[in-house]
């Protein structure tokens, strides 16, 4: 009997080696995101801050004795919250809208030559960008504009537009449509954990030191990115061969690259196919706006309405997502997997819980409000993993683009 128990033992530890090695090796870009969103979250909230810090004493000049207890001197805090979010806005369109053309002309380039290139690119410009964003944070003295400049770099790249568009790809390549959703929901789990950790290495390290040694920790973290993505992401493309990499280099540039991006979307399919097509992106492109609009303003909203500081929101970051991960990881595999629920239904869940979080956050006079609107809003996800599974099966893998 002994020995059959000990065999049983035995037997349960090597299956969940088996199951450990499994998930292991089907590991391919989740570390690459992993490290971009580590790099884009840790410094996320005191980023914010640190404009209203410095427009406070660079750019209106008052004293630093009030710039160092804003809280306590109402009008002078308003004037640097406004100037503050001013220049975070043009960080995010410098980092964003070229970012968005670059896109345009990368993605039908990726379908032919590389799923791999693209992302050590835009990693290398998110790099490039917090070091400069570092260096600019070492000298105080120095015009907070400069952050809005230093972030043209990300814009030129592609950043975490192509980043994650490109992984996403990539995981499209390499998976079965009876499998895509659940492999995206694990895509989306990797990003969630990077939040969580983002926020609470952002805001801890925020709390004891100071704003130069958050700033470093992006850096750091895209270098890991760009470093991962060299030596562990097998390219999935023919290699482009010495002797092609003039011709592959001038073709990135074609303006034949955007009408092949129109074509995808605007071709005759059979069907709604199209129209399903134009909804999806239409769905895709406004949750991204809400959600990065409702980041944006994070800090200054909880600032005003509740006096929190850097690690206040980043530790209630933390507790959403951390929520947001395990409805992530368990509620939507079981959706799809076990109760077979349709990518349409997924996806309006998904909204549903936005929209949840959005309409009770703009009612939130008080923090239990506000906790209750960003719990609710736990299921987004859904509409993400929703959208990135059915436009995998709509459009050919050929098709995709980075």
């Amino acid at each position: 009997m002994g020995q059959q128990t000990e065999a049983s033992d035995n037997g349960n530890g090597k299956g969940v080696l088996l199951t450990l090695k499994n998930i292991c090796s089907q590991i391919t870009v989740e570390p690459y995101l992993f490290f971009c969103l580590l790099g884009y979250t840790a410094r996320l909230v005191s980023f914010q801050s640190l404009l209203m810090d410095r427009s406070c004493r660079y750019i209106y000049e008052f004293d630093d004795s009030i710039c160092r207890d804003l809280d306590k001197h109402v009008d002078e805090k308003l004037k640097s919250s406004v100037s503050g979010n001013n220049l975070y806005t043009g960080v995010m369109l410098l980092s964003s809208l070229p970012a968005a053309v670059v896109a345009i002309f990368l993605g039908p380039w990726s379908d032919k030559y590389s799923r791999k290139y693209p992302m050590i690119m835009s990693a290398t410009g998110m790099f490039f960008e917090a070091l400069a964003t570092a260096i600019l944070t070492f000298f105080p003295a120095i015009s907070p504009i400069w952050y809005v400049v230093a972030s043209i770099t990300t814009g030129l790249s592609g950043g975490l537009i192509i980043s994650m568009s490109s992984a996403a790809s990539y995981v499209s390549d390499i998976t079965d449509e009876r499998s895509r959703s659940g492999r995206f929901a694990v895509f989306e789990f990797a990003n969630i954990l990077a939040i969580i950790i983002g926020n609470l290495v952002g805001g801890q390290i925020y709390k004891s030191y100071g704003y130069l040694e958050v700033m470093s920790i992006s850096p750091v973290s895209f270098g890991c990115a760009i470093l991962y993505s060299v030596i562990f992401i097998k390219e999935i493309k023919p290699p482009i061969t010495r002797d092609r990499f003039c011709e592959v280099s001038r073709d990135l540039l074609r303006l034949d690259n955007i009408k092949k991006s129109y074509d995808t979307c605007s071709k005759t399919r059979p069907g709604n196919i199209r129209l399903q097509i134009w909804l999806l992106i239409y769905i895709s492109f406004f949750m991204r706006f809400i959600d990065m609009g409702m980041v944006s303003i994070l800090f200054s909203f909880t600032n005003k309405m509740y006096e929190w500081n850097v690690t206040d929101v980043s530790n209630a970051s933390i507790y959403f997502y951390i929520v947001n991960a395990i409805v992530t990881v368990a509620f939507v595999p079981m959706l799809t997997n076990k109760l077979k629920i349709h990518e349409a239904a997924l996806g309006f869940c998904g909204i549903l819980s936005s929209l949840s979080k959005v309409f009770v956050t703009s009612l939130a006079y008080k923090e239990f409000l506000f906790y209750f609107a960003w719990f609710s809003g736990t299921l987004s996800t859904a509409a993400y993993i929703s959208v990135k599974a059915r436009l995998s099966k709509l459009v050919r893998k050929e098709e995709l683009g980075g």
